[in-house]
């Protein structure tokens, strides 16, 4: 089941709503962001982050899924 956002397109996503628009796991985020904090690795999926709230921009996101396109 799709989750609903209750908020404009151009909005900032939480954790489990950018994962929902990505159809990955909640897990697969935080463990990019854990991963690139760490090793200094290269974020695969860029994030903002206010104190300890981390929110994801879906125009980011949008920009990442075309980057990745195969054709």
């Amino acid at each position: 089941m799709a989750l609903k956002l209750k908020r404009p397109e151009s909005a900032l996503l939480t954790t489990k709503e950018a994962a929902s628009f990505l159809s990955l796991s909640e897990k697969t985020l935080v463990m990019d962001r854990h991963k690139a904090a760490r090793k200094g690795a290269t974020l695969q999926f860029p994030y903002i982050k206010f104190g300890t709230t981390v929110r994801y921009k879906r125009s980011d996101l949008e920009a990442l899924i075309d980057a990745s396109r195969v054709e």
